[in-house]
């Protein structure tokens, strides 16, 4: 670990190298310009519990500035750690808790850690939604996608619990097949619905999960005129409000 002295003077060269001024710098810190500037002139010991400050505010690495390797970073927490009282341990590690749960929700905020996807029109989980290949919108989620053909935005509760009101779920198209309950897209004509899927004799029946809701019989194979198209659902997830 970097002596006081070794500390002060790479904070120094690291301020010289950006153009930073002694102002600036204490403005980042959230300190007094007078305070800062003891530190710098080594006429007060330099406080380690704000180093992260400063390292935040100069760009570099916490560890780097303390002179510290990664294990020796932990092994410096650790000791400081269980030199408090227990009450004291207590209060750092709820702090803990609190600022990476600030972080998160931080990073949620300005979109980061999210993916962006493109969502076609909305699919109904209930009585059929118009379907427009050209109505698109782009949605943030939590998770990596998984491989999709489409994705489009659900619509209704007929699903539900498994697939809610403005949940985002991810569609492969792997033609026609013999379904037999797999949850699918299913296009027809201008309506569109998402369901379990059962191809019986001479027809489709789309069935919820939500037993308030009938099944809908599809005649199949379509006659000439109208148009089917199914697409498996290979994935879901909820959508993140930025």
């Amino acid at each position: 670990m970097r002596s006081n002295q070794e500390i002060i003077k790479l904070i120094c060269q690291e301020k010289e190298a950006q153009q930073m001024s002694l102002s600036e710098l204490a403005r980042q810190v959230g300190m007094a310009k007078s305070a800062v500037s003891a530190y710098l002139n080594g006429n007060r010991e330099f406080p380690l519990n704000r180093a992260t400050d400063f390292a935040k505010a100069l760009a570099i690495d916490c560890n780097y500035l303390l002179g510290l390797e990664a294990d020796q970073a932990t092994e410096q927490l650790t000791k400081l750690y269980y030199q408090l009282e227990d009450q004291r341990q207590e209060k750092v590690f709820h702090l803990m808790q609190e600022e990476l749960e600030n972080q998160l929700a931080q990073e949620v905020s300005d979109g980061k850690g999210t993916y962006s996807v493109k969502a076609v029109t909305k699919l109904a989980a209930g009585l059929g939604y118009a379907f427009n290949d050209y109505d698109y919108q782009t949605v943030q989620v939590p998770n990596q996608p998984p491989r999709y053909d489409l994705a489009s935005i659900v619509s209704g509760d007929s699903m539900s619990p498994d697939f809610r009101n403005g949940d985002i779920v991810y569609l492969a198209d792997r033609g026609f097949s013999r379904y037999n309950g797999e949850v699918c897209a299913v296009a027809v004509n201008d309506r569109t619905f998402l369901k379990r899927v059962y191809l019986e004799k001479e027809l489709l029946r789309l069935v919820s999960i939500n037993p308030d809701y009938d099944d809908i019989l599809i005649p199949f194979p379509p006659s000439d005129g109208e148009h089917i198209r199914i697409f498996t659902v290979v994935g879901r997830d909820s959508t993140v409000t930025i």
